[in-house]
């Protein structure tokens, strides 16, 4: 260690600069390195946080997956778009269409007895349709005109218990339920 005074013209107190050499070793800098290394694998195998006791009370905005559920059954096709819990809306067909890019909400979701962490097979839901106003026959298109009437038909949708059986859309099964009929919804996160 060397210490240098310096003195200055202004002032009557000298400044003190200290100055530390410190050689580092080839073996140092490689242990350091090792170190680094064994600390970051450590966190990328550690994996995503767990859920919390209360349930998937994680949002999408922490671990990118955006949470779906099918909510219990209403009365009739007017109460759909209220159905579901706070963060959650009254889903799109197309933005669950893709369920393998979702997670499950099973704290506020109906369940089967093996649904596991997943969405349960054989229950269908009132989903969006994207159609105009209409109360036909038509999965894909009846939506109890925009979900305000209770005569008439809306698309539902559910997974299928039959895999051996082809899908009407994707993964799922598509069909129709009269707007004055009980009904679950499909619910989305925000």
């Amino acid at each position: 260690m060397t210490t240098k005074k310096r003195f200055t013209d202004t002032e009557d107190h000298p400044e003190q600069t200290l100055v530390l050499n410190i050689d580092l070793s080839r073996g140092l800098v490689a242990a350091l390195l090792v170190l680094a290394v064994v600390i970051v694998a450590a966190l990328l195998m550690r994996g995503p946080a767990p859920a919390s006791a209360a349930g998937e009370q994680i949002s999408a905005a922490t671990d990118g997956m955006r949470r779906f559920y099918l909510a219990p059954a209403v009365s009739n096709a007017t109460l759909a778009e209220g159905a579901c819990e706070t963060g959650y809306h009254f889903a799109s067909f197309w933005e669950i269409l893709d369920t393998s890019s979702l997670v499950y909400n099973t704290a506020l979701g109906t369940l089967n007895t093996d649904s596991g962490s997943g969405p349960p097979t054989n229950w269908e839901g009132w989903v969006r349709t994207g159609y105009s106003s209409n109360s036909g026959t038509t999965p894909g298109q009846a939506n109890c005109n925009s979900w305000g009437a209770t005569t008439g038909n809306g698309t539902t949708v559910s997974l299928p218990w039959d895999w051996t059986a082809g899908s009407d859309i994707h993964v799922w099964d598509a069909g129709i339920a009269a707007c004055a009929s009980p009904a679950k919804i499909w619910c989305v996160e925000d």
